[in-house]
């Protein structure tokens, strides 16, 4: 794939915003997941995949990130974007950005890089000589080349950066999971260092760190996520007393049930004539209805403040009726602990 942004070239940002223009009328809705979760108000970050530290700390980085299977689309599509938010926020200009995705059946990460790509990579973007600036909600990353997800592995992203600090460059980290920090997800692993060190074509990684918050974008998926600001006495996401807000996406105007339990199936489970894998162990419903002209529906749920939750781990999946055509799909699955 060509580097963008080179010598009486456009920039790779308006090229990309231009592409996306252009493409609107063309491509089916777009959905997100979100992962661990989409809040806002995470209070650790990591600087490594997308920031910078100051005058140039951590301005080379290999990163590599593992999604479970359970939280990706239930049926094959395509990925075409990757979002995420700023925990200390400013501009980063970037001599070099690429991030590639490849299909795994592993659950944990190697400080092999190589290792962890059980396929050749798809390599999504390719970029130069362009700058991001990083505010306090999501910013999305769009791919040049979408990554066609087969609706049934995990995947590992990989992000390979080189960022040259600007004048006055302030520190710039993006959140991940905390309040407590979700230490039982997939570790992220990284190789970093200053400009020049080559950490970005590193080939083990030195760190494995709680992995940063992201969200993905999907088209023309169903899908299911989830949001829980902190709250209560020690200032906890998914806290008793609580709240958790579900958000289904899908074609507008179809007909949508979400369902909990307190477990995954170890695999999925295809239901012949339904499209997608079931994923819940013990399925319960608890909420449906009709998903708007945008295609969305909330459902927000009320956490008991009951002490005796505490730590209950609690999955949810959705699932998307056409009831003209008949079809059914399933979507991703979630999940989170129950916090004091």
């Amino acid at each position: 794939m060509r580097m963008l942004g080179g010598p009486g070239m456009l920039p790779t940002q308006l090229i990309v915003a231009v592409l996306a223009f252009a493409l609107t009328g063309l491509i089916p809705a777009q959905q997100l997941t979100a992962h661990p979760q989409e809040t806002l108000l995470n209070t650790s970050g990591n600087i490594a995949p997308f920031g910078i530290a100051g005058a140039g700390g951590f301005a080379e980085s290999r990163c590599q990130i593992l999604v479970p299977r359970q939280e990706l689309v239930a049926n094959p599509g395509p990925l075409v974007a990757i979002e995420v938010h700023a925990l200390s926020p400013g501009p980063v200009n970037y001599a070099q950005l690429e991030i590639r995705i490849a299909p795994t059946t592993a659950t944990a990460l190697s400080t092999t890089f190589a290792q962890n790509f059980a396929s050749p990579p798809t390599l999504v973007l390719q970029a130069s000589n362009f700058q991001l600036t990083y505010g306090s909600g999501w910013q999305r990353v769009q791919f040049q080349q979408p990554f066609q997800h087969d609706g049934t592995s995990g995947i590992v992203i990989e992000i390979r950066k080189v960022a040259q600090p600007l004048p006055n460059q302030p520190l710039v980290t993006m959140a991940a999971s905390s309040s407590p920090p979700r230490t039982d997800r997939p570790g992220m692993v990284y190789a970093q260092g200053v400009g020049g060190s080559g950490a970005v074509n590193a080939t083990v990684a030195n760190t494995l760190a709680v992995p940063i918050a992201h969200r993905l974008l999907w088209s023309g998926a169903s899908t299911v996520r989830h949001r829980s600001d902190p709250s209560g006495v020690a200032g906890n996401q998914y806290a008793i007393g609580g709240s958790v807000n579900i958000v289904l996406q899908g074609p507008a105007g179809q007909l949508w049930v979400v369902a909990a339990a307190l477990g995954y199936l170890p695999p999925g489970v295809v239901v012949p004539g339904l499209q997608g894998e079931f994923r819940l162990n013990g399925a319960v419903s608890f909420g449906g209805g009709v998903l708007d002209g945008s295609g969305v529906a909330l459902q927000p749920v009320g956490i008991p403040n009951v002490a005796a939750l505490v730590g209950l781990f609690v999955v949810y999946q959705g699932v998307v009726v056409d009831p003209a055509g008949g079809v059914v799909r399933f979507t991703n699955a979630m999940d989170h602990f129950v916090n004091g």
